[in-house]
């Protein structure tokens, strides 16, 4: 049965709120307590299921945290819980663990999206250390996902007009040659830059620039 902690629903969280949380999957009892107490003891939530199929019926697309998964276990092997998440949306980065060393499948586990790899018996800070490394990955992507999904909210506001200015305005050209270009007098131009101004919430053309490569950058 899985070791069943409080977890916070993802659902209209920014990155920051969302708790660091731990999914283990391991058929080996005391290597699911000895990670359960290890991961509280670091401050972290922890759930632990004895086999894949267990975290499939407790699985939703949108959890947040890090998944460490044995690789080989009876019945559905962690290549297909990797496999079956995939199917479902999951955005869990993967940490596997195992006590063989099975060069293929390690290599399969990446192909698939593993983000990380750890050999049995290891030390528990290095996975300690390695599931940070995922969670402040998680989180990052989540933020870098937010600012694109945030600015072509924005984008999606603005009239076709409005939407031709802005190009020309990043591109570098004042207002008038942006009207001269589109064909229009500058102040009805004018008007359609204050629109935008409001629209993408700046108050300059140079911000607009800025909050346009920020999004860039995140991608």
């Amino acid at each position: 049965m899985a070791v069943k902690h409080p977890l916070r629903d993802a659902d209209n969280e920014s990155p920051d709120d969302v708790r660091d949380s731990v999914f283990v999957v391991d058929d080996d009892v005391d290597m699911r307590r000895s990670l359960d107490v290890m991961f509280q003891d670091a401050g972290l939530s922890v759930n632990t299921f004895a086999s894949p199929e267990e975290f499939l019926e407790y699985f939703r697309p949108e959890m947040r945290g890090c998944l460490v998964l044995d690789l080989q276990l009876p019945g559905m092997s962690g290549l297909e819980l990797q496999e079956a998440l995939a199917n479902q949306g999951c955005q869990l980065p993967f940490i596997m663990i195992t006590g063989y060393g099975d060069v293929p499948q390690v290599i399969e586990a990446f192909r698939r999206g593993a983000v990380d790899f750890i050999e049995k018996p290891f030390h528990a800070e290095q996975l300690l250390s390695r599931v940070r490394n995922a969670l402040e990955s998680m989180k990052s992507d989540l933020r870098s996902h937010e600012v694109q999904s945030g600015m072509s909210a924005l984008c999606e506001g603005l009239t076709p007009r409005e939407r031709e200015l802005m190009d020309f305005l990043v591109s570098g050209l004042s207002t008038k040659q942006a009207a001269l270009e589109m064909g229009i007098s500058p102040k009805t131009a004018y008007v359609h830059r204050a629109r935008v101004l409001e629209k993408m919430q700046v108050e300059s053309v140079l911000q607009l620039v800025q909050r346009l490569q920020s999004a860039t950058n995140a991608k």
